[in-house]
């Protein structure tokens, strides 16, 4: 078993592993760093910790690192909140809680009009003791070095990937509701439902990254087997993301079925993706080989982009064009060149497959 199915299999927060792992040394280093980069440290090394599996030593302090930080994010969710609130700033925060143990790199908050999203910059730079760290068309990313640690804000004017905006921003001022988050502080903050976050994820797992992560793996799974998919479905449908929640939910399916012999229909689980060819593309790509994170195979993505671009353009908003156009920004072009590498075997199979379906 290579390190990272290994760290797929045992971080799985809703699927049982098998009773003992058998790893060398080595393995379990090169899973330490494959659980950092893949944004599950936390939820890995609580995991190990349950099934008696012994890690390098440095794997304690690095714990104690990323606890230190959530702590540090979480008192500066509270400094936000009341700052938005006393200067009257309607906001909300988003991509920042999962249903499972998940301590993200930044925190994702948006500003429903631009005056408020400057005044905020501004409150923060002057008064709260932030460092402007980038700036870009639609987020504005501070830095606060706080107790040995570091917390950083994504400011943000609309929910997009890239360019391309994902939600409408009616749905998400619908949309929000009040999560407590922690006793310690006794607070409540406005979050995106949990909903439209699992659409909003997986369209930015397709559009933007490319690939499907561990973290939105474990999402993904929690969907399949605890949340409502003809609900989510509609709310997908109306955002003009179907399919790039379909593509997830599919491939999710897949994959723990074959990481762990998991047949989820048996839990009445509905096939979300019914398009042939689309699942033809997939279940050929897996046999090519699993990796995780898993990257999309490229007749996906190309599709789930001109049907976003169509179902904008059917409801006259022809903003989708310049969107699309201004895409291939520096990090897309960064991502852009990592993608087509991860692909570089599989192109000539999936265009095989693609003029085959047309023939």
């Amino acid at each position: 078993m290579n390190a990272s199915t290994f760290v797929a299999i045992v971080a799985n927060p809703y699927i049982s592993p098998p009773s003992c792992f058998c790893i060398d040394s080595d393995t379990a280093e090169k899973a330490v760093d494959i659980a950092i980069r893949n944004k599950i440290f936390p939820l890995f090394y609580e995991r190990c910790a349950q099934l008696s599996i012994q890690l390098p030593d440095r794997s304690k302090a690095i714990a104690e690192e990323y606890m230190r930080r959530r702590t540090e994010q979480l008192k500066e969710m509270t400094v936000v909140a009341n700052l938005c609130c006393k200067l009257g700033i309607k906001f909300a925060f988003f991509k920042t809680f999962r249903p499972f143990t998940y301590i993200p790199d930044d925190i994702d908050i948006i500003i429903k009009n631009d005056v408020d999203f400057r005044k905020l910059v501004h409150a923060l730079l002057r008064d709260k003791g932030y460092e402007l760290r980038m700036v870009g068309p639609f987020a504005t990313i501070l830095r606060k070095v706080t107790n040995r640690t570091y917390v950083d804000l994504d400011i943000h004017r609309a929910i997009t990937a890239g360019h391309l905006q994902l939600l409408k921003s009616e749905s998400i001022w619908n949309n929000i509701i009040y999560r407590d988050i922690g006793n310690e502080f006794g607070f409540k903050v406005p979050v995106l439902c949990e909903d439209y976050e699992v659409v909003n994820i997986a369209a930015h797992s397709l559009f933007k990254d490319f690939s499907l992560n561990i973290p939105t793996f474990y999402l993904a799974t929690h969907v399949l087997l605890c949340r409502n998919i003809r609900q989510l479905q509609k709310i997908a449908e109306q955002e003009g993301l179907a399919i790039a929640l379909s593509i997830m939910l599919f491939i999710t399916l897949r994959i723990n079925e074959i990481l762990y012999g998991e047949d989820m229909s048996v839990k009445n689980v509905e096939l979300p993706l019914d398009d042939v060819f689309f699942t033809k593309v997939i279940e050929a790509d897996i046999r090519q080989g699993l990796t995780m994170p898993y990257p999309y195979p490229l007749p996906l993505t190309i599709y789930a982009y001109v049907w976003k671009a169509w179902f904008e353009v059917r409801r006259l908003n022809i903003r989708v064009l310049a969107q699309l156009a201004k895409q291939p920004s520096s990090k897309g072009i960064r991502l852009l060149i990592n993608y087509f590498g991860l692909l570089k075997d599989r192109l000539s199979f999936h265009c095989r497959l693609f003029v085959d379906e047309l023939l």
